[in-house]
């Protein structure tokens, strides 16, 4: 991705921290450190993929950059605006041009309204079309109608439709206020694997219709390889490695990247390495994080200042940006 595209989001310094619940055996209290430290830009038009394992933090950083919870620190400029200095009044209009189409189609939809009022909510709340009613249903059928479902299924309620229908019914809802951003958090992960394609080959067709720009939180990299523009690898709460999607798949540079890839599975068989490294060693708790470089209990490449020294994220020849000790760059101001 090249350094004159224009940037839309910009995180600095973003940091998340929970209190963790305090437990009959320790009674002290604890936190837990979600997203630490994390700089990221997000250009316009792109889909920037965001993957790690589960409890990575993937998921709180998509909504500290929607700014729907609060930053322990850092700041989030969206299109030239710190969300972190904006009124409630201010931040809730900002909200029209920041959208989420959330995991679980099944919870996301409220049971007790139609897909018409679901879809139409968004336009009442913001007072879209100064109030008319005609106009307000004249959109809900248009946007109904290019995600896939009929309009004149729209007085029926979430119950009488499919999961993979669902999800088209929020991802209706979330085009509704034209957008720039949406977050998408594992948006098809639970689909049956049928419906999956059917779901990423619609949000690649209306970004290109409406020129969105994605961030598309995943932990399927077969799935991320397919859609994303670049890759950003999370692991407990930090940036390992964010590049060009094509040079990651190619030529991972940091350890944890590599073991993601290795363990995507490959239908042919005989493309499949039996010698394939895996990931050894003590799982960290984001409650009591290790020192120095956050993978090191797991990395077969460790060495004394890997547990001694945090790695600061630094930019490769080729433009990547990776935290690693093992791999030489320049330090990113």
């Amino acid at each position: 991705m090249s350094n004159e595209k224009e940037i839309l989001v910009s995180a600095r310094g973003l940091t998340k921290e929970f209190a963790a619940q305090a437990s009959m055996w320790n009674s002290k209290k604890q936190v837990v450190h979600a997203v630490t430290d994390v700089n990221l830009d997000i250009y316009k038009g792109e889909t920037l993929a965001l993957v790690g394992e589960s409890g990575c933090g993937k998921s709180t950083l998509g909504r500290l950059i929607l700014h729907l919870i609060q930053p322990t620190r850092g700041s989030v400029v969206f299109n030239g605006t710190d969300l972190s200095k904006l009124s409630d009044e201010e931040l809730r209009q900002q909200r029209k041009s920041m959208q989420m189409i959330f995991q679980d189609p099944f919870a996301s939809l409220n049971p007790r309204w139609t897909i018409r009022r679901i879809v139409e909510e968004p336009l009442r709340t913001h007072n879209m079309f100064n109030g008319s009613d005609e106009e307000r249903e004249k959109r809900v059928r248009e946007l109904l109608s290019r995600c896939g479902i009929r309009p004149e299924f729209m007085d029926r309620y979430p119950h009488q439709f499919s999961g993979g229908q669902r999800q088209r019914v929020a991802i209706a809802r979330a085009l509704a206020l034209n957008p720039q951003l949406i977050v998408c958090d594992e948006p098809v992960s639970a689909l049956d694997v049928s419906i999956q394609a059917q779901v990423l080959n619609l949000l690649g067709k209306l970004q290109k219709e409406t020129h969105l720009t994605h961030l598309f939180i995943s932990h399927d990299l077969s799935v991320v390889r397919y859609l994303s523009d670049r890759v950003c690898v999370m692991f407990l709460g930090k940036i390992c490695e964010l590049g060009v999607t094509r040079d990651v798949y190619e030529n991972p540079l940091h350890p944890y990247t590599k073991f993601l890839l290795d363990a995507i599975p490959l239908p042919d068989p005989e493309l499949r390495k039996e010698d394939k490294d895996m990931l050894t060693g003590e799982i960290p708790s984001p409650v009591n994080p290790p020192s120095g470089c956050l993978f090191h209990t797991r990395c077969p490449k460790c060495t004394e200042k890997c547990t001694k020294e945090i790695p600061e994220l630094k930019r490769t020849a080729d433009g990547r940006m990776v935290a690693c000790h093992l791999v030489e760059g320049e330090k990113i101001e």
